[in-house]
């Protein structure tokens, strides 16, 4: 049942990344840059240091470093309206970015560089992200400008096939945030069958259970495309991008296909 799982999982991200070859490490040499302070210049950092460079306030970037990573959301599902999720060899994070359409340019499964220098690094309940200065008090960074982005973000070689790290709820870390995931043999709970994926004009949290009763939170935006169908009602498989929100783990599924549950209920 799993094996034949798997395989449609991989033939469904295959039909979002059109034209995708396969993956590799988008991280380069771990000496440009990786858990060490940077030299002199610009410099690659990985995701998990800048994320670590955090303060718990708006923290400008005042460094000339960039980051180097592979697109695996976007704003085409309206899951991500105005941004984007890049994730490397050690962590992921969210780029907030204006503009509609930044699928057409920023593909999933496409290689991007982001210069870093002048940026912001900020947090919403505890979720940390990149984007510009804020000019609203109540977040901590705001939507880096369309006319800035092209010099902000260059596409780097080709298309590439990502494929989500399948885990335990059991086994989820903090360094998995932002990171594109999966799980096998999970259900929606007894409680919203019969439920859509949201809730009308309101982002909606929905409910994941394992065969060990453990659960996950589902974070739907009011904007998703598949926002208004129901929640599927077998068992099977889910994969997305792996969010934070005051102390709890939360899952933000890209697109309806990268739901697969066609098994009995447990």
């Amino acid at each position: 049942m799993w094996r034949s799982s798997r395989f449609l999982k991989i033939l469904l991200f295959g039909i979002l990344c059109i034209g995708c070859v396969e993956k590799s490490d988008p991280y380069p040499d771990p000496s440009q840059g990786g858990d060490g302070e940077p030299g002199a210049g610009t410099a690659l950092v990985s995701i998990s240091y800048l994320k670590g460079y955090y303060t718990g306030y708006p923290t400008p970037i005042t460094k000339d470093w960039e980051l180097q990573g592979v697109v695996t959301a976007n704003d085409r599902y309206g899951t991500f309206p105005y941004g984007l999720v890049v994730q490397d060899a050690t962590g992921g994070i969210e780029i907030k970015l204006s503009g509609d359409d930044l699928f057409l340019t920023y593909p999933i499964g496409q290689s991007i560089r982001i210069r870093c220098q002048g940026l912001v690094l900020g947090a919403y309940g505890g979720y940390v992200t990149l984007g510009s200065v804020s000019t609203d008090a109540d977040y901590q960074n705001g939507f880096i400008s369309q006319t800035d982005i092209s010099g902000r973000l260059s596409k780097r070689g080709e298309i590439e096939l990502v494929l989500p790290d399948t885990l335990r709820f059991a086994e989820l870390e903090p360094k998995h945030v932002g990171c594109f995931v999966a799980f096998e043999m999970v259900q929606f709970v007894d409680e919203e069958l019969g439920l859509t994926w949201c809730d009308e004009d309101s982002d909606s949290n929905r409910h994941l259970v394992n065969v060990d009763g453990d659960t996950l939170l589902v974070r739907t935006s009011r904007y998703a495309r598949f926002a208004d169908d129901m929640l599927p009602v077998s068992s099977g498989y889910v994969e997305g991008i792996l969010g934070w929100f005051n102390n709890s783990y939360q899952l933000r599924v890209i697109d309806a296909r990268n739901v697969i549950m066609e098994s009995p209920r447990f």
